[in-house]
């Protein structure tokens, strides 16, 4: 299943002309730090909108990531059976979701402009991507690399040996922390003010419920 992640326009604009850097290099700048959004998946509480950081050498994109119908590319889940016969191609329609989660990168902050505590959460996120590469790289290649009666994924785990409990009691501490509230603030004039309407609602209910 494709996983939809936007970088706008208005990021890319950012990104060339506050970090002094070409067009072609965005995509490049985006790795590892793009890993971050398989920390999300795996670790991370689900939501029906989220803000998000996403570092990169030369600073840091800022998101959105909400809960939104699928778009209209995304067909299903995608298969390509390798055997002694050839490959056979299947698209598996009904494993779409009537909502699915989309990632937007709204904008590009160079690292001189980041406040203090964007540019310590910065820090910490990319010291934590760094620390949990393995795990990461797993859940990220575990989506599309899979072999039929092979519970380990064509050796993922061999090859990208880490802590998985670990990964996820640092990054469900990250996101949950104050500093995180602190360096990323919930737009007011998003085009998903209404998710994140339903996402407090929801928040709200969670803890009333827990007391």
């Amino acid at each position: 299943m494709e996983r939809p992640i936007y970088v706008r326009e208005h990021a890319i604009g950012r990104f060339i002309e506050r970090a002094n850097s070409s067009f072609t290099s965005v995509t490049a700048s985006l790795w590892p730090g793009l890993l971050l959004i398989d920390a999300f998946h795996y670790f991370g509480t689900p939501a029906v909108a989220r803000v998000f950081m996403l570092p990169v050498p030369q600073g840091a994109f800022l998101g959105i990531a909400a809960m939104c119908k699928p778009p209209n590319d995304i067909r299903g889940v995608q298969r390509a059976t390798i055997d002694l016969s050839g490959v056979r191609e299947t698209i598996d329609t009904s494993s779409i979701e009537p909502l699915m989660p989309i990632w937007f990168l709204n904008t590009f902050v160079p690292t001189e402009e980041l406040k203090d505590p964007q540019c310590e959460l910065r820090a910490k996120l990319v010291v934590q991507i760094e620390r949990h590469r393995a795990v990461l790289m797993v859940a990220h290649l575990a989506r599309i690399m899979s072999l039929e009666n092979n519970l380990d994924d064509l050796g993922l785990e061999a090859r990208f040996p880490g802590d998985v409990h670990g990964a996820k009691v640092d990054f469900d501490s990250l996101f949950s922390s104050d500093l995180w509230l602190r360096a990323i603030r919930i737009p007011n004039d998003s085009p998903f003010v209404n998710h994140f309407v339903a996402q407090g609602l929801l928040e709200r209910s969670n803890v009333v419920a827990t007391h």
